[in-house]
């Protein structure tokens, strides 16, 4: 009797030892089905293009019920979202964060090779542009040293920064040749002391077998000398070349200010003027549009001010370009 007892108990507590494994492991699996599960990684790139659904882990079980919105992402920092679900034909609201970060550095459109002649400069940054996912403005900036007055080559390089101090630097190289030195000058003088010497030779066949008139009148053309100041001459030129090479280099400036204006143009929509900025931002765009109508109307007026400047730079060299063969012909040469 006393066996049959102890081997009843025995049996009813292995039963009951296995209904609690059972009800535990059903438990557990009732704990995941009732929890929204995310991916563990929430850092999300700046203007990245994601949806909510996009957050959530392949293990996830829970019925979702909100809708697969796309993520307002272009401002940095952390972010509030909500999630609904339902559990057990309830409804519930999950809220959670995400954090907006920027970690890519810059791109830079470049060349990687520039070449000019000595004493000629030019616009290192002409054509030069840089783009980053923070769609925000960013200033390309030359380093190392270089002298457009002394030929040689030279290692630079391009350095983008953007406000989350992620660096670009793409190294380039600039070329400063010799300046070819002209031997028409003294071809021209030899030639000009032959035909004196030929004229010479002329004259005095002319004195020798002409009357008295002609030796006169030959005499006279010989003893003709040109009045051109030679040093005011090359004071002239000096100051004409050095005038139209810092015009033409300023020119060169504001042509890169306005051709960086334009690859902003290209990448956000074009030209914006002033009325229509006020009147796009009165109608509450969101965060992303703003930045982008923000960006061009700075580039805009960019545009503006450096065409502006390119007419009336173009104009002066211009003016200066007419004026200098009078003011030659004024010293006699």
């Amino acid at each position: 009797m006393k066996k049959k007892t102890i081997l009843i108990m025995i049996c009813i507590s292995f039963l009951l030892a296995i209904t609690g494994c059972s009800n535990k492991d059903k438990n557990l699996t009732n704990t995941n089905n009732e929890k929204v599960i995310l991916k563990e990684n929430l850092n999300i790139e700046i203007n990245s293009e994601i949806n909510l659904f996009s957050l959530l882990s392949e293990d996830n079980k829970v019925q979702i019920l909100s809708e697969d919105n796309k993520i307002d992402t272009s401002v940095l920092g952390e972010k509030e979202l909500e999630l609904k679900y339902k559990i057990n034909d309830e409804e519930k609201k999950y809220t959670f964060k995400i954090n907006i970060v920027d970690t890519k550095a810059p791109t830079i459109e470049y060349k990687d090779s520039l070449s000019t002649t000595a004493g000629t400069k030019i616009n290192l940054l002409k054509g030069v542009t840089a783009s980053d996912n923070s769609n925000e403005k960013i200033e390309v900036k030359v380093e190392g040293e270089y002298n457009f007055n002394k030929a040689g080559s030279y290692k630079l390089k391009y350095v983008a920064i953007d406000s989350s101090n992620n660096k670009t630097e793409k190294e380039f190289t600039l070329k400063v040749n010799e300046k070819k030195t002209s031997s028409s000058s003294s071809t021209s003088n030899n030639t000009g002391s032959s035909n004196t010497n030929s004229t010479n030779n002329n004259s005095s066949n002319t004195n020798t077998n002409n009357n008295a008139n002609n030796n006169s009148n030959t005499n006279t053309n010989n003893t003709t000398t040109s009045n051109c100041d030679e040093a005011a001459l090359a004071n002239e030129n000096e100051l004409y070349n050095r005038a139209v090479s810092s015009i033409e280099y300023t020119i060169s400036e504001y042509e890169g200010a306005k051709a960086e204006a334009q690859s902003i143009f290209n990448q956000y929509g074009g030209y914006i003027s002033e009325s229509e900025y006020n009147v796009a931002i009165a109608n509450n765009p969101t965060p992303t549009e703003k930045t982008y109508l923000f960006a061009r109307y700075e580039a805009s007026k960019t545009y503006d001010a450096s065409v502006k400047e390119i007419n009336y730079w173009t104009n002066e060299l211009n003016a200066i370009k007419a004026e200098h063969p009078k003011r030659v012909k004024n010293l006699g040469c």
